[in-house]
């Protein structure tokens, strides 16, 4: 009967949390991955079949994030303000503001 030591813990054997996102990086006309992010969450909750999985915040996600400011009681804009997009992620649990 052999005994196993337990394995050193490493960096990458620990579970991922969630994507960091930078809210000065999402903002009308930007095009990166935090958009992505983002726009991936909101089309979750308001699917629809225009440009899925694109990294710009266009009239499409305007859309979304309007969509998500009626719901959730904020001023409908297109613009999600630092406090809305905290919120989402505190509903998606998909991201965390940085």
């Amino acid at each position: 009967m052999s005994t196993s030591e337990p394995m050193e813990f490493k960096n990458w054997q620990r579970e991922k949390g969630p994507e960091p996102v930078k809210y000065v990086n999402i903002k009308p006309g930007k095009e990166n991955q935090h958009v992505k992010i983002v726009r991936d969450v909101l089309y979750s909750m308001y699917p629809h079949a225009n440009k899925q999985g694109s990294y710009e915040y266009d009239v499409y996600m305007e859309k979304a994030v309007r969509k998500f400011q009626d719901q959730y009681g904020y001023p409908v804009t297109g613009t999600i303000a630092e406090d809305q997009l905290k919120r989402l992620a505190e509903i998606s649990g998909k991201f965390r503001v940085v």
